[in-house]
Parts: structure tokens; C-alpha cells; sequence
């Protein structure tokens, strides 16, 4: 996998990671996760087919802030990209409509996307709220559709 951003939070320096592969093989994969310290790590992984091979990830930008929304502007470079955020929230979470929350992780580690492709490209907000106003990072990135008539493939996304 690629490491595609990390991002540290303001206050209790927790670092987020996002990571990309393209083309996993298909079917069920396995996401393992191995580090050498004594951690905290809670992750989760997304797969989307009909990505682009190449240009790994279209955009990516992070942030980190206290509160109880969270938001993330980003800016796509290629039309009908679909922009994904993973966001690590001091407590339950919620994605805003039109986006919508696709995985958690015991209400800490969140995946949310924009739930249909993003067009003309340019500027795209992803938000939402969370429970509590701790120290929340967030990593968007935006994924670039394949071009017409080429194969289906997968792209696996994983954030922890």
C-alpha cells in the first residue's frame, strides 16, 4: 500500500494515516495492520471499483481541529472523482447529507464519502459532526473515475 497522508491532531498528538493500492486482487482481501509499539490503532478499509490506475490519489489535504463539526474543502483535478474523507472524532459521528458515513470503528476512526461523483471538478466540502469537541484529525482525498471503455478496477482505501 501507499502512504497517501498522515495528519496529527493539534492537541494530543495523535497521528492519522491514509494509505491506497490499486488494483488489489478481486474479491475478499484481508487489510492487516502491524506496528512495533505498544498502540492505540483502530482503522478501516473502503474498495471502489472503476478508479484510475494512475495519478494515485486525484487530490489529497488534511486537517486537524477541536469541536464538534468537522469539514474538509478540497479541491478535485479531474471530473467525476468521488471524494472520500477518513476522520478519527473524540466521539460518535455523523456524516451531513448530501455525504454519507460508510464505516466506524468504535465511534473513533470514521470513512465518509460524497456519494456520487463530483462535477464539474473543482472545490468540494465534506463535513459532518461528532459528539464530543476533543481533537479530531481529518484526511480527504479525492479518487479519479477510469476512462471510458477501460477495464474495471479497484482501488482499497484504508485509514487508521
Amino acid at each position: 500500500m501507499t502512504l497517501l497522508r498522515t495528519q496529527t491532531a493539534t492537541a494530543d498528538s495523535f497521528i492519522s494515516y491514509s494509505y491506497g493500492l490499486l488494483n488489489p486482487t478481486t474479491g475478499a482481501n484481508t487489510v492487516e495492520i502491524n506496528f512495533s509499539s505498544l498502540s492505540v490503532c483502530e482503522a478501516n478499509s473502503l474498495s471502489y471499483t472503476g478508479v484510475a490506475q494512475s495519478g494515485l490519489p486525484d487530490a489529497v489535504t488534511g486537517n486537524s481541529n477541536t469541536g464538534t463539526t468537522w469539514s474538509q474543502a478540497i479541491t478535485t483535478v479531474a471530473n467525476n472523482c468521488w471524494v472520500i474523507a477518513f476522520q478519527r472524532a473524540s466521539g460518535p459521528f455523523a456524516a451531513e447529507a448530501p455525504d454519507v458515513k460508510r464505516a466506524t470503528t468504535q465511534d473513533q476512526q470514521n470513512a465518509a464519502d460524497s456519494d456520487a461523483a463530483i462535477t464539474p471538478a473543482g472545490s468540494y466540502t465534506i463535513n459532518g459532526t461528532c459528539a464530543d469537541s476533543g481533537d479530531n484529525t481529518t484526511i480527504a482525498l479525492s479518487i479519479a473515475p477510469a476512462v471510458a471503455g477501460a477495464a474495471a478496477n479497484h482501488w482499497l482505501l484504508m485509514g487508521a
